[in-house]
């Protein structure tokens, strides 16, 4: 596919990959029965945000809980050592054979690649289905839910097999695609993550450690209702429609440059390691730095340092936000918030236009 991915793109190729899904024996439905949700063209209202972050991005940062996302919720981390690890076996996560038997590891990922970028998809349900069910109830009339389980377990595969393919087609010697559909968000539950941190000692999580709905709500896709279920509202013509379905996702390791707010990002990864020795002992010290870097500016909007001594390991986190500054330190539980000044240094490794302004426009 074209190494440009957007919303429209995909969003067509999603309702064209759904709409050639209805030709196959098991999904030949007549038209009044589908099971989706269709526009005045007939077409499936597929929902679809794209986000992307940098690999070292904590997608769950203050949302390991139980009551959230779970006590050790799938990351991009597990994502790429499932990948890697699938690679290794000489089988791809499609069944397809492959000569790439060396598992790369997470530190080859951040080197070689840029940035993760996130697909999250949602087929909304048939509202007919939906209201027709819901009338039984409001009726009280005698009936079964036979229709709307039926409907959910259509909609379930025809989503599932669509979003594989898709990934398929995805897939080029630039980037890594992993299609998280039913089958695979199992399968890295199981491979990419211990024994000991799956089911109970995760939390009360449906479908493993990964989740589709969160994924969702922080890609914007949608929010969150009564019992966490997955909603998403658009006005048209003046009127609210709602919309709720079964979510998917594709997760992208690429090498493009990393879109802030609409604004491509550098991202920098600086490592330095000094050897050191006193009295006959090592104290060999390791610092990784990363930016994020607005290339017109030159401040950064996150910053992060990990320093290694023997042992002992020190992590820092800044993130900007307009005039805010937040710090997360492995020191402290606590996060610090201060407001910025507007004269303040933002400085990194690459510019210094505080230094370009004092001893050069300034003479």
């Amino acid at each position: 596919m074209d190494a440009d991915i957007t919303v429209k793109k995909l969003t067509d190729l999603f309702k064209e990959n759904i709409t050639e899904l209805q030709d196959e024996p098991e999904f030949q439905w007549k038209r009044e029965g589908i099971k989706y949700a269709v526009d005045e063209k007939g077409e499936p209202c597929l929902k679809l945000t794209i986000g992307n972050v940098a690999l070292d991005y904590d997608l769950w940062e203050g949302l390991r809980n139980p009551a959230l996302v779970g006590l050790y919720p799938v990351g991009l981390r597990e994502i790429w050592e499932f990948f890697a690890n699938r690679r290794n076996t000489g089988i791809d996560e499609s069944g397809r054979q492959t000569i790439f038997q060396i598992p790369r590891s997470y530190d080859f990922a951040r080197k070689n690649y840029t940035r993760a970028l996130i697909i999250s998809v949602m087929l909304p349900f048939s509202l007919k289905t939906i209201e027709s069910y819901t009338e039984l109830f409001l009726k009280e009339k005698a009936g079964s839910s036979h229709i709307f389980a039926r409907m959910y377990e259509d909609v379930n595969l025809i989503i599932d097999k669509a979003t594989m393919r898709i990934a398929a087609n995805l897939v080029a010697d630039d980037r890594v695609v992993v299609g998280m559909d039913n089958d695979t968000v199992k399968a890295i539950s199981k491979e990419a993550v211990p024994s000991t941190r799956r089911g109970t000692s995760h939390g009360p999580c449906k479908g493993g450690n990964y989740s589709q709905k969160s994924i969702a709500v922080l890609m914007g896709l949608g929010q969150f209702g009564v019992s966490r279920i997955v909603f998403r509202d658009e006005i048209t013509n003046g009127k609210v429609e709602r919309f709720s379905g079964l979510l998917r996702s594709i997760v992208i390791f690429d090498k493009k440059k990393l879109v802030k707010d609409g604004k491509e990002m550098i991202l920098l990864n600086q490592n330095t390691f000094t050897m050191q020795s006193a009295l006959g002992s090592e104290f060999n010290t390791e610092l990784k730095l990363t930016y994020h870097i607005d290339p017109v500016t030159g401040r950064f909007s996150y910053h992060d340092s990990k320093v290694t001594q023997g042992p002992i390991e020190l992590d820092s986190a800044i993130h900007i936000e307009e005039n805010t500054a937040r710090f997360t330190s492995t020191m402290s539980d606590e996060e610090i918030t201060t407001v910025l000044p507007p004269e303040v240094i933002l400085e990194n490794t690459v510019f210094f236009p505080h230094l370009k302004k004092d001893f050069v426009d300034h003479n």
